[in-house]
């Protein structure tokens, strides 16, 4: 079978999307690849979603229509057991695919024998102007064929093509209205699927109000429920067996013990030895560690010094702030610079709301840009 005979399913879980649903079909039955099924779980939308999907005359498209919310992790399930393509790609509702997408995915996997092949990610607004910067998985994860460094942060964005013999043996989990994919995605990495990156922005990805303005307590309510899965001894075993050296497993062992709320763990791990990336200054960790362990001497010297290394850090920016605070200061004009560096950050506009919020984990690289 030659590459164009490969049937490639594209799942669309779609609620309340009608402002940008048109524009996302309309992306996925462009694709050069044309042996495509698209699969649209329409999930009780109460607008006009499925009058749009209605508006297509394809055979192409296949709709799956419930008649109550049942969320994107429930959606995607169905999608995945319904779908009959040997390969399998999500399409969120406001995005669009880039004409070739599926090809060259396609393509890559079937050279390589890779069972997730993901791409780079241009950002756009509502009104569909791309942004400065984009997203794209780091080389330090990239360097593994597991990606088994994504144990250290959501490093995945857009959704690959996942293979069947992958989307047939890991399901997502239904209790998780967020998130679910990266949860997805670290099962995959323990259950030893392989991953691959093509370096190619093939997906515009658009930041809408809604996204904008995701409830952060949400988010690290569901990290809490997806790492309960992984004991950390196993992390750390699984990093060994795959060749890691000490100083990542003790970032990694940092990072977890903060996702999990052992602070005073993280700190121990944080003062070992660690890998020299841009995005794992130990000396933001050490000094928000020591800040939420009430050390503010140690804190104020080490968040001073990971902002003479990285001058342009909103972590560190808004973090500084809460110490200034906390000494009777004013945090405002770190807040505010932080800000200037990543207009939605959340945290930053917490603050000077009057309500105290610390980041935890240092920002990726040009990942808020």
């Amino acid at each position: 079978m030659n590459n164009s005979e490969q049937l490639v399913t594209i799942g669309i879980a779609c609620y309340n999307s009608a402002r940008f649903l048109g524009e996302a079909l309309q992306s996925a039955l462009a694709q050069t690849h044309r042996n495509i099924e698209v699969l649209l779980y329409n999930d009780g939308s109460s607008d006009d979603s499925l009058a749009v999907f209605r508006s297509f005359d394809d055979p192409r498209l296949v709709l799956i229509d419930v008649g109550r919310n049942s969320g994107v992790a429930t959606a995607r399930q169905v999608i995945k057991t319904l779908a009959r393509g040997e390969f399998l790609v999500w399409h969120d509702a406001d995005d669009l695919f880039h004409p070739r997408r599926i090809e060259i995915l396609l393509d890559a996997a079937l050279q390589s024998g890779a069972d997730l092949v993901i791409d780079n990610t241009r950002m756009m607004d509502e009104a569909g102007t791309i942004l400065p910067g984009g997203r794209r998985v780091p080389d330090s994860v990239t360097s593994d064929p597991h990606f088994t460094r994504i144990f250290e942060r959501n490093a995945m964005l857009p959704h690959p093509l996942i293979r069947r013999r992958c989307f047939t043996r890991i399901d997502y989990d239904p209790l998780l209205t967020t998130s679910e994919d990266y949860d997805y995605w670290l099962r995959c990495s323990q259950a030893g699927f392989t991953f691959q990156r093509v370096d190619q922005a093939l997906i515009d990805y658009r930041l809408t109000a809604g996204s904008l303005s995701s409830d952060p307590a949400k988010g690290r309510a569901a990290l809490t429920h997806i790492y309960a899965k992984f004991e950390l001894t196993e992390l750390q075993r699984l990093y060994r067996q795959r060749g890691f050296a000490e100083e990542v497993i003790h970032y990694m062992t940092c990072l977890q013990n903060i996702y999990r709320q052992s602070y005073a763990a993280a700190l121990k791990s944080a003062s070992f030895p660690w890998p020299r990336e841009n995005e794992a200054d130990r000396d933001f960790y050490l000094g928000t560690l020591s800040l939420l362990c009430d050390n503010l001497a140690a804190a104020e010297k080490h968040l001073r010094q990971h902002l003479e290394q990285v001058q342009q850090s909103p972590a560190g920016l808004n973090n500084l702030g809460v110490l200034l605070q906390r000494q009777g200061k004013d945090g405002g004009p770190h807040w505010h610079r932080a800000l200037d560096l990543f207009p939605q950050y959340l945290d930053a506009r917490a603050n000077l709301n009057g309500t105290e919020t610390l980041t935890l984990t240092q920002l990726p690289p040009q990942r808020h840009r």
